[in-house]
């Protein structure tokens, strides 16, 4: 049982802490990745639908986006269902008091992101407020999907790109302002978007998606964040499958077959317990930390 006796397994670092993991349907595998000790493991297999019809709606913080409608002044839309995603899900997490939060994120700044960065957001002005202890945040990889929409002709909306490029650089000012509210609390790790597929490779998706999860590390840099390259791990977790002419080992889609989330979760977490360390071999009571293992193996 995922929420007994965690300060001795390989989830030490998340014992009685609110995870709050901010991105699209590819955090949405990470935090049902989390999940596995935590549910059944069909559980894993049937987030998405459990997400769309079990979670809190984001309105009214976010503008409503109808299915099968054209959003011009967001350059996105129909065919596209990502409305169906724009909820927020809080299950309980590791330990009595552990709570692991998925929260939808499509574009780097948005009117949602004003309101959970804002004074009164999920790090509001209260400061008796419960806070999220640990904020993983994704946000490059649907910029590159809408801006190369194969329903628009193949249209190419570099005005996106270039405004969403600068809207990068808002969201880490709002996060770092967010959670230097007293009392100081949050560990923040920015997360780079990972493989993008979506376009059969289509080289400019690609330079669009390598570009801006370079300006998303600078950025997360300059406000003194950690950066977790997705990206590079599932480039390499790939590259046999996507390039060779004679086979391949996964599925090279947006979202990847097993064991991909799972390794990714479980980088993910050594990269919290390595910030949890902070240079020891201990923490607390616990001389001996143990090495996170593969998550739902």
């Amino acid at each position: 049982n995922g929420r007994n006796n965690v300060g001795s397994s390989s989830y030490w670092a998340l014992e009685n802490k609110w995870v709050y993991l901010m991105g699209d349907s590819t955090m949405r595998q990470i935090w049902a990745a989390f999940q596995n000790p935590l549910q059944n493991r069909e559980f894993e297999k049937n987030a998405k639908e459990w997400a769309r019809e079990k979670c809190i709606k984001q309105l009214p913080h976010r503008k409503s986006h109808p299915i099968g409608q054209y959003f011009d002044d967001e350059g996105w839309g129909a065919p596209h269902k990502c409305a169906l995603n724009e909820v927020t899900c809080h299950l309980p997490g590791f330990g009595a008091d552990g709570k692991v939060t998925w929260d939808w994120k499509h574009f780097p700044y948005e009117d949602y992101d004003e309101w959970v960065f804002g004074d009164t957001g999920v790090w509001s002005a209260n400061a008796s407020e419960h806070r999220p202890d640990i904020l993983v945040i994704q946000m490059t990889l649907h910029t590159c999907v809408h801006a190369l929409d194969p329903h628009r002709d193949g249209h190419y909306n570099a005005s996106m790109i270039q405004k969403h490029e600068e809207d990068v650089g808002k969201l880490m000012r709002a996060v770092k302002s967010a959670v230097d509210r007293p009392p100081k609390k949050t560990t923040v790790i920015v997360m780079t978007g990972g493989r993008n597929f979506l376009k059969g490779n289509d080289p400019r998706a690609n330079r669009c998606q390598w570009r801006l999860n370079r300006i998303a590390a600078h950025e997360a840099h300059l406000q003194g964040f950690p950066v977790f390259e997705r990206e590079e791990i599932e480039h390499r977790l790939l590259f046999k499958s996507e390039f060779s002419p004679y086979h391949k080992n996964m599925n090279t889609h947006i979202h990847l077959d097993i064991p991909g989330p799972q390794i990714i979760s479980t980088a993910l977490l050594a990269m919290v317990a390595c910030i949890a360390r902070n240079g020891s071999d201990s923490v607390g009571t616990n001389p001996l930390l143990p090495i996170p293992t593969a998550i739902g193996a």
